[in-house]
């Protein structure tokens, strides 16, 4: 698939106008930046030298042409300002059909195409391109993972991240398909002190709460609590990592990504749904997640066997909860 098609087919979510306004904004910051103060009249583009692709700056004020480091800042500046820009003419397009004539969508698609094919040929990072600053160091950043233990078979995507299962090796191996950088079981830490106190009150008020409580695995446990607070019952798992002290639980989310708007995004693949106690684990990391206020509700994305074995609706999914987020 065509980066263009993938944009086009993408499903927007909310006001296209707004996304369009942003990425105008963000081209307005490029061109104040330290490497394009007073050079907004500064362009870049292609060309191939004997099958190599060197990049080159003009000016249309001055005039002057030269050649463009692709390993400098000021070309990455150059080079996402111009992929912006065509961007934006792609999402006018599909919010406006009669803003551009055929002619012209076909024209903007193949530019769009052509930049990120001499970006490829060049060996340059289209990720840095392709993502906002914050997005693009997030990727960069190291984080820490769930352990994987010596016997677990490991199932390794193309993009050399280890995965648990064959479905999820096979959901990171599509994300990468796609370019859409993510985390794996990246480890978070989620402060559960409002919900330890509200169910501490709730248990006061129905006479739940007693003396007499119990161990487990090392923790002070309450016996038989609310279904609504079972992720602090013996039965569920989330006890093993609650630190009553920080009033903190820790949690390993299956996907985790990083959308243009700075907030996170977690998906979780219920490859086992059909297996209680898997079940009770995963509703335990999303009840968390979302009372907690660590992801939004509308950012909980959930697959189940049938998606993936579906190679359409997966794609579906991805276009409709991932490419408009990260990218626009």
């Amino acid at each position: 698939m065509r980066f263009s098609e993938m944009i086009l087919a993408a499903t927007v979510q909310g006001n296209l106008k707004k996304s369009i306004k942003n990425l105008h904004n963000e081209i307005n910051m490029l061109n104040r930046s330290d490497h394009l103060l007073h050079a907004q009249d500064v362009n870049m583009y292609a060309v191939n030298n004997q099958g190599r692709i060197i990049f080159r700056e003009y000016s249309k004020t001055s005039k002057n042409e030269k050649h463009l480091r692709k390993d400098s800042e000021r070309f990455y500046i150059l080079a996402r300002r111009k992929y912006l820009e065509l961007l934006i003419k792609l999402l006018e397009y599909r919010q406006d059909p009669n803003s551009q004539t055929i002619k012209e969508h076909a024209e903007n698609v193949d530019r769009l195409d052509k930049l990120i094919s001499n970006f490829e040929k060049a060996g340059v990072d289209f990720t840095r391109i392709m993502l906002t600053d914050e997005q693009y160091a997030c990727t960069k950043a190291n984080y820490r993972r769930k352990r994987m233990g010596q016997s677990i078979k490991k199932y390794t995507t193309p993009g050399g991240v280890a995965t648990r299962s064959k479905s999820e090796q096979k959901l990171g191996t599509r994300f990468e398909y796609f370019g859409i950088p993510y985390r794996y079981e990246m480890k978070i830490r989620v402060n559960v002190e409002t919900l330890v106190n509200a169910l501490e009150e709730e248990l006061r008020k129905t006479g739940w709460l007693k003396r007499t409580l119990f161990y487990y695995d090392g923790n002070e446990c309450i016996w038989n609590v609310p279904a609504k607070y079972a992720w602090m019952n013996e039965r569920g798992s989330m006890w093993k990592s609650y630190d009553a002290k920080a009033n903190e639980i820790i949690i390993y989310p299956d996907f985790i990504f990083l959308l243009r708007d700075g907030s996170l995004l977690v998906w979780e693949h219920e490859g086992m749904a059909s297996d209680f106690r898997y079940r009770c684990n995963a509703s335990e990391r999303i009840f968390v997640l979302r009372e907690t206020g660590t992801v939004a509700e509308n950012n909980l994305v959930f697959s189940f066997e049938r998606d993936i074995n579906d190679e359409k609706e997966l794609d579906r999914m991805i276009m409709t909860h991932l490419i408009p987020r990260i990218l626009f």
